[in-house]
C-alpha cells in the first residue's frame, strides 16, 4: 500500500482591492520571514525544519504577534525546503550564489490556517482574522472530488497581483495498493520517439521532442542575438518573451499523454512496466565526449527522464508495478543468439552477425528489457517461449519483429487509449499508385504503419511487382479501388494521365462517397479540371502535392501542400499525417498545386546556376574548389556544398531529370496561361531538356549540371 498525492490549482474569484490588500499584506510579512530564515539557515547550516523552529520559533512570534502562530510553523518548513535544495546544489558545484535569493514566495497553510467551505469556498486565516474565498472550479478539481481522492491538510496560496485573485494549490491523497503483475511491458525511451512492446507486438510512439527542441533552440537563438546587441545580456525584455515560449508546456503535454496510455493498457492487462534505470542525470552522462554545442543541448532536452517519470508517477496512481532493468547493450545483443548487432550507414535496422535475422534498433532493445526483467523475476511472468521472432534475413520479412507499427505524434495524441490507436491503424486505406518511384516508396511508407493497402497501374504487372514486395491487393479496375476503400492517393506523371483516370472514374462511378487525393504535380488548368469531373458526380477532390524525394517518401517524411474544401481536408487530415511531416493547408484548389510549383521553380533551379558558374570557371582555367572555399563565407555557401557533391559525382536518384524539365514546362505554361512573361522557366526547361536528350534524363537531376560541365572541359580542351 502506498500514499499518491496530486496537486491541484484552482484560481479564486476577482476579490476586492480592500480584501486583496489584506493578502498583499500577508505575502509581505511571510517574504520577511523566509529571507530571515534562510539567511539564518545557510550561515549556521540548518537545514532541519524541526531544529530551525526550535531556534527561531520564539522570535518570529515577537517580531509577528499580528500573526497566527501556526505561520511561523509553516515559515520554517518553507525555509528548511529551500535551503536543503541550496546546500545541495551548492555541493554539486552548481550553485551561483552564497545563499538563496528569495524571488517567488507562496504561503504555506497547515491545518490551523485554512479550512474548506463547501466545496467551492475556503476560509484562510490572516493578520485581520478569518477570510473566505470563492473558487472557482474546473473539470480536473470535480475529477478528483468524486473518484475517492481526500484533501490532504497542507494547502499553498500564491497572488496574482495583476488580476487581484488567489491561486490556490489543493493537494489531494488515494492509498493505492500494487497489483501481482501476470505479464510485462517493456518501454525503451529515445530522443525523438518512445516504442513500447506489448505482447510481442511494438510500437513505435512519434514524440518529436527532437523538432520542438530545436524549434526553440531556434527561437530563442534569434531572440538572443536581435536584444542582446540592443539592451544587453540580462535585458527585462528578453526574459518577458522567454516566458511566453511554450516549449516545456507542449513537452509535458506529450509525457503525460503517453504516460496514460501506457499505464492504461498495464493496467487493462495486469502487466508491469519495465523501464530502463537511467541514473539521476542520464542525460549529463550522454554528453560528456560530445563537442557540438547543438547536439549537446538536444540531448540535454531530450526529456529520457521526465517521460520515466510521468509514466512512474501515472502507474503509482493505478496500482501498475515498475520494473527497472540494466539498459546496457540492449539494442546491440540479438535476444535469440546473444550475438552482436551490426548497424550499417546510421541505420536503424541492423542485422545479427550470428543468424542473419534483421531486428529494428528500438524493438530488439524492447525485448531485451523484456528478457532481463524475466529472468530477474519469473515467478509473475508468462514463460520465454512466448516470443515471435523472424528469423530469416530476410529484409521486412512477414512477422517482422524488426519493425515496429509507427504512430504519428497526431494520431496518438488524440486517442487515449492504445486499443483506438490500433483500430484506427487498421483502417483500410488503399492508394491508387500511378507510374511513378514515389507511390510504391509511398506504399511502402503507409504498409509500415498498418494500413492496408490496393494498388492500381495502368501496367498491371507494376502494381503486381509492389503487391508481391509490400503486399496488399491488386486491383485491374481503378472504379473498384475507388468504391472499396477510404480514400485513393493518385501519383501520375503528367497532365493528361491525370485527366484520364479521372475520367474513367467520373464516366462509370456511381457511389454515394469517395476521396480522390491528387498527389502528383500538374498544372493548376489540369487539377481544376479534374476537380470539376469529379465534382460534378460527387467524389471529393484534395490536392496534396508532396515535396520530398522518394526516399523521404519512403521514411514518411514529405511535406504535403493541401488544398480542397475545409471540410474535406478534415475528413483526410489524419491520413495524410502517416506519410507526412508536416501538412499545411493552403486553401482551396488550385492553391497547392501553384505553391507546389512555385516551390519547385527555386528548389530546382540551383544545378542550372551551379552549372554555368563552374563552365565560366573551367572557361578560364580557374579551379572550381575555390568557387566552394571563398563561398563557405557567403550566405549562399551552405547551398551550394549540399549541390556540389551531387553535381560532381553521379549518385542514387531522388528526382529524375526529366520530372525537372516537365515541372519547369508546366510553370512557363501556367505563367503564359495568364499573359505573364516565362523567361526563366522557359531557359530552365531547355536546361534539363538539353541534358535529358543526351543521356542525363534518368539520372538524379543535380547531375544534369555534370553534362554542360564536361561540355565546358571538352572545349577548354580544344583550345
Amino acid at each position: 500500500m502506498s500514499e499518491v498525492a496530486r496537486t491541484v490549482i484552482i484560481r479564486s474569484a476577482p476579490l476586492p482591492r480592500k480584501l486583496f490588500r489584506v493578502f498583499v499584506e500577508l505575502e509581505g510579512m511571510y517574504r520577511n520571514m523566509v529571507e530571515q530564515l534562510v539567511l539564518y539557515a545557510v550561515r549556521s547550516r540548518v537545514a532541519s525544519f524541526t531544529r530551525l523552529k526550535a531556534l527561531k520559533y520564539r522570535e518570529l512570534r515577537s517580531l509577528y504577534p499580528q500573526l497566527p502562530s501556526h505561520y511561523a510553523y509553516t515559515v520554517c518548513q518553507d525555509a528548511s525546503t529551500r535551503v536543503k535544495s541550496f546546500l545541495k546544489r551548492r555541493k554539486k558545484g552548481s550553485a551561483e550564489r552564497s545563499c538563496p535569493a528569495v524571488n517567488r514566495v507562496s504561503i504555506w497553510l497547515d491545518d490551523h490556517l485554512w479550512r474548506l467551505k463547501g466545496l467551492t469556498s475556503i476560509e484562510i486565516a490572516t493578520h485581520k482574522g478569518w477570510v473566505a474565498i470563492e473558487l472557482e472550479p474546473h473539470k480536473q478539481y470535480w475529477r478528483y472530488v468524486n473518484s475517492g481522492w481526500r484533501l490532504a491538510s497542507e494547502a499553498k496560496v500564491k497572488l496574482d497581483k495583476r488580476n487581484r485573485r488567489l491561486i490556490t494549490y489543493l493537494v489531494f491523497e488515494k492509498s493505492v495498493e500494487a497489483y501481482k503483475s501476470r505479464g510485462f511491458i517493456s518501454v525503451d525511451v529515445n530522443e525523438n520517439h518512445v516504442a513500447v512492446l506489448v505482447d510481442d507486438k511494438a510500437f513505435l510512439f512519434e514524440t518529436g521532442f527532437r523538432d520542438i527542441v530545436l524549434g526553440y533552440y531556434y527561437r530563442r537563438k534569434r531572440i538572443q542575438e536581435r536584444y542582446d546587441k540592443l539592451h544587453g545580456v540580462n535585458c527585462r525584455v528578453k526574459r518577458r518573451i522567454f516566458r511566453k515560449l511554450k516549449e516545456r508546456w507542449k513537452k509535458s503535454d506529450l509525457k503525460w499523454k503517453l504516460a496514460n496510455i501506457v499505464v492504461r493498457v498495464a493496467r487493462e492487462k495486469q502487466y508491469a512496466v519495465i523501464l530502463e534505470e537511467l541514473g539521476e542525470e542520464p542525460a549529463r552522462e550522454m554528453i560528456n565526449h560530445v563537442k557540438d554545442n547543438q547536439l549537446r543541448h538536444r540531448i540535454y532536452q531530450a526529456s529520457f527522464k521526465g517521460v520515466q517519470k510521468a509514466i512512474e508517477e501515472k502507474a503509482r496512481e493505478h496500482g501498475v508495478p515498475v520494473v527497472y532493468v540494466d539498459p546496457r547493450n540492449t539494442s546491440r545483443v540479438c535476444p535469440i543468439h546473444n550475438a552482436k548487432i551490426i548497424y550499417s550507414n546510421s541505420s536503424r535496422v541492423g542485422r545479427c552477425s550470428k543468424g542473419g535475422e534483421l531486428w529494428h534498433r528500438d524493438v530488439v532493445a524492447c525485448y531485451n528489457l523484456l528478457l532481463r526483467a524475466r529472468l530477474g523475476d519469473g515467478s509473475n511472468a508468462p514463460s520465454l517461449r512466448g516470443f515471435t521472432l523472424d528469423g530469416s534475413p530476410v529484409p521486412l520479412g512477414s512477422t517482422a519483429t524488426h519493425d515496429p507499427a509507427v504512430v504519428t505524434r497526431a494520431l496518438w495524441a488524440r486517442w487515449k487509449s492504445l486499443e483506438g490507436i490500433t483500430k484506427h491503424l487498421e483502417t483500410p486505406t488503399n492508394t491508387l499508385q500511378g507510374q511513378t518511384v514515389m507511390g510504391s516508396n509511398l506504399a511502402k511508407c503507409l504498409s509500415r504503419k498498418g494500413v492496408n493497402l490496393g494498388y492500381y497501374n495502368r501496367t498491371i504487372d507494376k502494381a503486381k511487382l509492389v503487391a508481391r514486395e509490400i503486399g496488399g491487393v491488386v486491383y485491374d479496375d481503378p472504379l473498384k479501388l475507388l468504391a472499396e476503400c477510404e480514400a485513393v492517393v493518385v501519383f501520375v506523371p503528367r497532365d493528361e494521365d491525370l485527366l484520364e483516370v479521372a475520367s474513367i472514374i467520373s464516366r462509370r462511378f456511381s457511389g454515394s462517397k469517395g476521396v480522390f487525393i491528387n498527389a502528383s504535380t500538374v498544372t493548376p488548368q489540369a487539377s481544376l479540371e479534374a476537380l470539376k469531373i469529379l465534382s460534378d458526380r460527387g467524389i471529393d477532390y484534395v490536392e496534396a502535392p508532396v515535396y520530398g524525394s522518394s526516399s523521404e517518401a519512403s521514411e514518411c517524411r514529405l511535406v504535403s501542400i493541401v488544398a480542397s474544401e475545409k471540410r474535406v481536408y478534415n475528413a483526410v487530415k489524419d491520413l495524410l499525417e502517416l506519410y507526412s511531416s508536416r501538412v499545411y493547408y493552403v486553401g482551396e484548389p488550385p492553391s497547392a498545386i501553384v505553391l507546389k510549383l512555385a516551390l519547385n521553380n527555386i528548389g530546382l533551379a540551383f544545378p542550372a546556376l551551379l552549372a554555368e558558374s563552374i563552365m565560366l570557371l573551367e572557361a578560364y582555367s580557374v579551379d572550381y574548389k575555390l568557387l566552394l572555399d571563398v563561398a563557405r563565407e557567403l550566405w549562399f555557401g551552405q547551398i551550394i556544398e549540399r549541390y556540389m557533391e551531387r553535381i560532381v559525382s553521379e549518385k542514387p536518384v531522388r528526382f529524375k531529370a526529366m520530372w525537372a524539365m516537365k515541372d519547369y514546362s508546366y510553370i512557363s505554361r501556367s505563367l503564359r496561361e495568364r499573359g505573364l512573361p516565362s523567361m526563366i522557366s522557359d531557359a530552365l526547361t531547355s536546361f534539363y531538356a538539353v541534358a535529358s536528350v543526351n543521356g542525363y534524363g534518368e539520372k538524379d537531376y543535380p547531375y544534369s549540371a555534370n553534362y554542360y560541365i564536361s561540355l565546358a572541359r571538352k572545349r577548354s580542351s580544344v583550345k
